[in-house]
Parts: C-alpha cells; structure tokens; sequence
C-alpha cells in the first residue's frame, strides 16, 4: 500500500482512498479515520467520565452490565458489547469471546492452548482467552 500527502488550498481537509476493490483492510481504515476523535462515556460510581478509546484495555460484559477496563480504572458503560464491537473494530478491538472485546494494540504476546484457544497476555500483565471461535478468526486477521 503505497501512503502519499499533498497539500492543499482548499478549506476542508479530506482523505481520498484509490483502491481496486473495498476489502476488510480498506474498510477498518475507513472505520478508523471516521472514530479516531470518538469519546465514550465511562461512569465510576457517581461520576461520568469521558475515556478515550485508546486508553481501553477491554471491555467485558458481566451479570447484564458491561464495563470499560483500563489500566488504572474499570468503568461501567451503557452501551452493549455488540455496538462497542461495531463501532471501535477499525480502531484496533476484536472480539476475544462472548462476553470479552480486547484492544489488540494492548497485547504483548500471544500463547497457543490446547482446545485451539489462544492466551492474550495485555501489557498490564492481565490474560485474557480467546475463545475457539475467535481464535480462529484471529488468527486469520493477524
């Protein structure tokens, strides 16, 4: 993929894609320039605070409620797994189980398990399990 940047006059800045066809990569690219200012709302007992998708380590859905982990906090979310699935994949989270959205940009090795599971050590320290199901997909995407 060939990246080039040309300056311009024009008043709005805009960022044209060329390509053959609209493939998987072509599309989280797309995905990721539309969400890379996106906030989340996060709430921590009585306050509502702002986190930005860079700073998420996972989010992982628990007795109904679905929480936001980063590496100091955990914070609670109002929004479902499968809306924070659709709307950060282009910024680098992927769906590890049924319950779990890991940020890929967080791990720092992978280890193979029986079971055709995978281990996903974060750069916290923190294991989190892809299940069969995904690790299959995983694979493919890396």
């Amino acid at each position: 993929m060939k990246i080039q940047i040309e300056l311009t006059s024009a008043e709005e800045e805009r960022i044209v894609i060329y390509c053959k066809e609209v493939t998987d990569e072509i599309k989280r690219i797309k995905q990721a320039l539309e969400h890379r200012d996106k906030t989340l709302l996060g709430f921590l007992e009585d306050k509502s605070v702002v986190l930005k998708p860079e700073e998420i380590l996972y989010f992982e859905a628990v007795d109904k409620k679905v929480f936001a982990y980063t590496k100091d906090c955990c914070y609670r979310m109002n929004q479902s797994l499968e809306l924070l699935e659709e709307l950060y994949e282009g910024l680098g989270f992927f769906r590890c189980s049924k319950a779990m959205i890991v940020n890929l940009q967080f791990i720092s090795h992978f280890q193979s398990l029986m079971g055709n599971r995978i281990i996903a050590t974060l750069e916290n320290g923190e294991e989190v399990i892809v299940s069969r199901h995904y690790a299959k997909i995983l694979r493919q995407r890396l």
